[in-house]
């Protein structure tokens, strides 16, 4: 707890004027200073106890200066969530203001990724393209605030045009080296990814393990195999799904969405997804409430076109410690009662993804049975009966 004395005490001995100028910069230390107290307290009682104490005071501070603060216990929890991010050298990072020195981490680390991959791909025109275009956003970055190993890097491209393209050049790649048959079409308005027969397509020495939705939330990775080959290039792609295509050494490009960052995350379900990072003008983009829900490992939903897939996707989060309300569930449930799940169209776009080995079977079933009979519609009944027989 003496980091966090020391720091009371530096703020304290600040004028007010000094204060008010680097009002931001001070308290983003002072709140980072206390996360990292938290880390250190076991006892949920001490915990809440530095939280509420806390908030009081630097509510009134900052009142009396002439801000209008954010809520304490969400700058409390955010910057405890900074605190975890796997900095062990805390002295430099409470003096350094820390969220300014993880989001400069983050920006560093997922530069230096992006360059590397970029040295493996041999077309200039591609190269420009992925440099003004790139956007990640999803599970790695909050992977790497939780100072925790990324499972994959999720990359969606700010065009149509551009997503084409590059999802053309890695088409022709694997076609190159394979015997299935990847084309790349604009259908639907979307760029999707068809594979003759199979309706995937992938490197022998790959493991699915994925929900292909384009929805990441860090855990349902993409896996590449333990034994794969490290004689052969890098960033090679290595699986094809209707959404997405998967490169070795943990790149993922999302086909199904493409746009600004805040089109995207209008197919995004759970805030937790939605810190961003675009690498043509490197700005970062970490939402407190975010920033929030990834401490407090609690989902907060924010709509999304596919709560169907939304609400069978909490299983996952919770069976990895995380919580959900009542409340979240009601906000998916709403969503759901405005599709039209008789339609076929609309139900097969639902599931898309969703533990796709169960689920495309029993969209499979469906459309042979739509094949053999012209005046086919879904019902529950017959729904019932696959799902039962599937699951």
């Amino acid at each position: 707890m003496d980091i966090m004395k020391e720091a009371n005490n530096a703020i304290n001995k600040m004028s007010k004027e000094d204060l008010k100028e680097n009002v931001m910069q001070q308290f983003k230390v002072h709140f980072l200073t206390i996360g990292l107290g938290l880390m250190l307290i076991s006892d949920e009682n001490g915990k809440k106890e530095i939280i509420n104490s806390t908030a009081d005071k630097f509510d009134g501070e900052l009142k009396a200066l002439g801000f209008n603060p954010p809520e304490s216990m969400v700058a409390c929890l955010l910057m405890a969530a900074i605190a975890r991010a796997g900095r062990r050298d805390r002295e430099n990072l409470f003096q350094n203001g820390g969220i300014i020195v993880i989001g400069k981490n983050i920006k560093k680390a997922l530069t230096a990724k992006i360059e590397d991959w970029l040295k493996y791909v041999d077309d200039t025109e591609i190269v420009k393209i992925l440099r003004e275009n790139i956007i990640i956003t999803g599970g790695c970055i909050v992977s790497m605030l939780n100072g925790e190993e990324v499972h994959d890097y999720d990359v969606y491209f700010r065009t149509k045009e551009a997503c084409q393209k590059v999802a053309e050049y890695y088409a022709k790649k694997f076609n190159d080296t394979h015997c299935s048959e990847v084309k790349i079409e604009d259908r639907d308005d979307r760029i999707q990814c068809f594979i003759r027969s199979e309706g995937i397509a992938k490197d022998e020495e790959f493991e699915e393990e994925q929900e292909s939705n384009g929805i990441s939330d860090e855990t349902e990775p993409y896996a590449e195999s333990p034994t794969i080959n490290d004689d052969k290039p890098k960033y090679r792609p290595v699986f094809f799904s209707t959404n997405a295509i998967s490169l070795s050494d943990k790149i993922q490009l999302v086909i199904r969405f493409y746009g600004s960052p805040e089109e995207i995350h209008k197919n995004y379900d759970f805030v937790h997804c939605t810190c961003c990072y675009s690498f043509f003008d490197n700005e970062l983009t970490l939402p407190s409430r975010a920033l929030e829900s990834i401490i407090n490992k609690e989902l907060y939903y924010i709509g999304s076109k596919y709560p169907v897939c939304s609400i069978i996707r909490t299983r996952k989060f919770i069976s990895r410690g995380w919580t959900i309300n009542a409340g979240q569930y009601l906000k998916m449930c709403l969503q759901v009662g405005e599709l039209n799940l008789k339609d076929f169209k609309t139900f097969k776009d639902q599931l898309a993804g969703v533990d796709s080995a169960y689920f495309s079977q029993a969209i499979a079933c469906m459309e042979k049975k739509a094949e053999e009979d012209s005046n086919f519609k879904i019902d529950n009944t017959y729904l019932f009966e696959v799902i039962n027989r599937i699951f």
